[in-house]
C-alpha cells in the first residue's frame, strides 16, 4: 500500500520520502520510484526524532504523512474493535508528537 501511494504521489509531482528501517532496501525502492530514502524505524524513538530532524532541515512543511507501519497494542479481529480500542492503540503514538 505504501509503495503504491508513494508512486502516485511522485507521479503527481510531490516530494516523497520513503521511510525504511533497512537503508539498502529503502534506497532501492526510493530510487525505483524517483523518491528519497529516509532512515526510519517507527519502533525506535531516537530514529523517529532523527528522521523528524532530517526532514525539518530539508523542508519548510510536511503536507502529507502516509503511515504504512503496523500498530501494536490491543489486537482484535475486524468487527470486534471499537472506537475506544482504536483510540487506545493510537493515543501513545500521538501523545508523544506535538500537534498529533
Amino acid at each position: 500500500m505504501g509503495r503504491e501511494a508513494a508512486r502516485h504521489l511522485v507521479e503527481l509531482g510531490h516530494t516523497v520520502y520513503v521511510g525504511a528501517r533497512d537503508a539498502d532496501t529503502g534506497k532501492a525502492i526510493a530510487d525505483k520510484l524517483g523518491a528519497s530514502v529516509l532512515a526510519l524505524d517507527v519502533t525506535d524513538d531516537a530514529s523517529v526524532s532523527a528522521a523528524a530532524d532530517h526532514l525539518g532541515s530539508e523542508l519548510d512543511a510536511l503536507d502529507v504523512l502516509v503511515n504504512n507501519a503496523g500498530i501494536g497494542g490491543d489486537q482484535r479481529r475486524p468487527g470486534e474493535a471499537t472506537i475506544e480500542t482504536c483510540t487506545a492503540s493510537l493515543t501513545p503514538t500521538c501523545s508523544a508528537r506535538p500537534g498529533c
